[in-house]
C-alpha cells in the first residue's frame, strides 16, 4: 500500500494516459467514497468510453466537457508512457536503410510513413545521427529526456511525427524541439496539449518549424492564436477536425503563415472568413466540410478587386452550404484566385450535371486555372464563357441590354462579369438566344451532320438524347459514316453560322456545349 500511495504521489492531475487503447487525461486522483484504495479520475478523449460526468454517490470528484466521459480507474490499470530516446530506441534500434527514400514521414506529405527495420546494424549511435523523418506509432511518448541527450543521439532529425502520444503540454514539446534545431516538420495531431502560460518563452524550440499539424487535438482558435508566437516563421497550419465555430483576428501572429488547413470544422459566418484576410501572406485556405452558407467581400464592388486575401491563389470551399450564385461571382473579387475546389455544395448540386455547373463557375470567375483540382483550359473557358453568355442572353436583353445604356443595375448584379463578356464575344445574336430553362431542359436534339473537309458527302439529319456523351456519339458517328481507324473531331454551329464552337471532352454530355435544336454538327478526321 505503501508502495501505491508513493506511485500515486508522483502522478500529476493534467497527465495523459492510455487504458486499453483509449487515451485520457487524469482529473483526479485520491479516495473515493464508500470505495477502498486510491483511485484516479479519468476524462476520456472518447466520452463512449466513460461512465459519468465525474461525480460519484452524488459528490463531484472532478468535472467533464461531456456528461459520461468520465471514470475512475485503479494506478495499475493506466499506461503512463515512456521518454523520448526510449521509444527512438525501440522503433528504431535495429534500422539499416536511412537513405531520404526509406525514412519514414507521415502521410499525406510526399511518402506514407514507412517503419524501416530489415536488418541488425553494428553501430546504432552512428544511425540515430542518420535519422531525419522519425515516427512513433504506439509508442506513448510522454516526456523528453534530461537536457542535451536527443541533441547527441538524433541531432538531424527534420520531421517528426508524435501523434496520438502522451504528451500533455506544449513545455514537454518543446524539451523535445529544443533538441532538434533542423526540424521544420512537425505532426501532433491527436494530442491534448496544455496552452503555456507565457508560449513566446517556447519560441526558440519551434524556431525553424515550418509545418504543423493538430488535427483532432480538441484545441480552439483562440488557443492557436494565444500557442501562435511559439511559431515565429511557420508557413503551414494544419488543424482539421478540431470543432472549431468562430474565428477572430490573428493579431502580430501567424505572419509568415502561407497554407491553412481548416476542413472538418463548424465554421459558419463569413465573417469569420474574413478574419482570415488579415493573414498577409496566406496563400492556399482549406475550408472543406464546414457549414459556410455565403462568401462576401464587402470593401469594393462588383467589378473590382477587393484589398483582402491578397496573396490568396487556391481555395478550398467543397462540402459547404453555399445555395446561391452571389457567393460564386464574390470569389472574381480575390485578386490572386486561380485555383477552387467548390463541389458539393447546393448551388452546384441543384444543376442539372456537374458539367454544366463547371461551366458555370469557370464563367463567373475569370481567373480560375484549376477547378476542382482539374485544369481549366482556354478551349474549355472559351467555351463555357459562350455557353453562359447564351444561357442568359434572354434575360439580359430583356434588361436592355441592346440598348446605348446597357443593362440595368438589377441584371449587373446577378451578372457581374456579363458585360465584360460581351465585350469578349460581341453580342449574341437573336438566333443564338436561349431562354436559360431552355438550354438546360431539351430532352432531344435534331442535328444536321456535317462533313467540311468532305463536301461530296451530303448532310444528314439525326436526333439525339441530349444527356448522350460525347464519346458515344462519336461512336455512333463512325458507325453511320462507315469511318474506320481513324479520330474524329467534333465542333459545332448555330443555325445563324456565324460562329464554330469546339467540343473537346469526350466524357461531357451534348447539353453541356449549350448545343441547340436546328444547330449543325461538324465532323472531322
Amino acid at each position: 500500500m505503501a508502495e501505491v500511495n508513493n506511485e500515486m504521489a508522483m502522478v500529476e492531475v493534467g497527465a495523459r494516459v492510455v487504458c486499453r487503447n483509449e487515451h485520457g487525461t487524469v482529473r483526479f486522483k485520491g479516495q473515493v467514497l464508500q470505495t477502498k484504495g486510491l483511485w484516479l479520475g479519468v476524462e476520456w478523449d472518447n466520452p463512449e468510453r466513460g461512465l459519468h460526468d465525474g461525480s460519484h454517490e452524488g459528490k463531484q470528484y472532478f468535472k467533464c466537457t461531456h456528461p459520461t466521459g468520465g471514470s475512475f480507474v485503479r494506478l495499475n490499470k493506466v499506461n503512463f508512457g515512456i521518454n523520448f530516446l526510449l521509444a527512438l530506441e525501440e522503433q528504431y534500434s535495429s534500422n539499416v536503410q536511412l537513405d531520404n527514400d526509406s525514412l519514414p514521414v507521415w502521410k499525406g506529405h510526399k511518402k506514407p510513413v514507412i517503419l524501416v527495420g530489415m536488418e541488425k546494424v553494428l553501430q546504432k549511435q552512428s544511425q540515430f545521427e542518420k535519422l531525419l523523418r522519425v515516427s512513433f506509432p504506439e509508442h506513448y511518448v510522454s516526456s523528453a529526456d534530461p537536457e542535451g541527450e536527443i541533441r547527441a543521439t538524433c541531432p538531424n532529425i527534420k520531421e517528426l511525427c508524435l501523434t496520438k502520444q502522451l504528451l500533455s503540454t506544449w513545455d514537454d514539446v518543446a524539451k523535445i524541439t529544443i533538441e532538434l534545431s533542423h526540424l521544420h516538420h512537425l505532426n501532433l495531431s491527436e494530442n491534448r496539449l496544455r496552452v503555456p502560460d507565457n508560449p513566446s518563452v517556447l519560441a526558440n524550440a519551434f524556431s525553424n518549424l515550418r509545418l504543423l499539424i493538430l488535427n483532432k487535438c480538441a484545441i480552439s482558435w483562440p488557443q492557436i492564436l494565444q500557442c501562435a508566437s511559439m511559431w515565429p516563421v511557420l508557413e503551414e497550419l494544419n488543424i482539421h477536425c478540431n470543432g472549431i465555430s468562430t474565428l477572430s483576428r490573428p493579431e502580430g501572429v501567424l505572419l509568415t503563415l502561407k497554407r491553412l488547413m481548416l476542413e472538418d470544422n463548424n465554421l459558419t459566418s463569413n465573417d469569420d472568413l474574413l478574419h482570415l484576410s488579415h493573414l498577409p501572406c496566406l496563400e492556399v485556405l482549406n475550408l472543406d466540410n464546414n457549414r459556410l452558407t455565403d462568401i462576401m467581400f464587402p470593401d469594393v464592388v462588383a467589378g473590382q478587386k477587393t484589398s483582402m486575401f491578397k496573396q490568396l491563389k487556391q481555395l478550398i470551399i467543397s462540402n459547404n452550404l453555399i445555395s446561391n450564385w452571389k457567393s460564386v461571382d464574390e470569389l472574381e473579387k480575390l485578386p490572386c484566385l486561380t485555383e477552387l475546389k467548390i463541389t458539393f455544395n447546393p448551388v452546384i448540386e441543384k444543376e442539372q450535371d456537374s458539367g454544366t455547373a463547371q461551366q458555370m463557375v469557370v464563367a463567373r470567375v475569370g481567373g480560375l486555372q484549376t477547378l476542382n483540382f482539374m485544369p481549366v483550359s482556354k478551349k474549355e473557358r472559351s467555351q463555357a464563357e459562350w455557353v453562359y453568355v447564351r444561357r442568359f442572353g434572354v434575360e439580359w436583353q430583356k434588361a436592355g441590354g441592346r440598348e446605348e445604356k446597357g443593362p440595368s443595375e438589377e441584371f449587373l448584379q446577378l451578372h457581374p462579369r456579363y458585360q465584360q463578356l460581351i465585350e469578349k464575344f460581341g453580342a449574341p445574336e437573336e438566333s443564338e438566344l436561349q431562354p436559360s430553362t431552355h438550354i438546360m431542359k431539351v430532352d432531344l436534339l435534331p442535328l444536321n451532320i456535317l462533313c467540311p473537309d468532305h463536301p461530296k458527302r451530303k448532310p444528314i439529319k439525326k436526333t439525339f438524347p441530349s444527356a448522350m456523351s460525347l464519346h458515344k456519339v462519336k461512336s455512333f458517328l463512325a458507325h453511320l459514316l462507315k469511318i474506320k481507324g481513324c479520330e474524329l473531331n467534333l465542333s459545332y454551329m448555330t443555325q445563324e453560322g456565324s460562329r464554330e464552337y469546339h467540343m473537346p471532352n469526350d466524357v461531357n454530355p451534348l447539353h453541356f456545349y449549350a448545343i441547340a435544336p436546328g444547330d449543325s454538327l461538324l465532323v472531322r478526321w
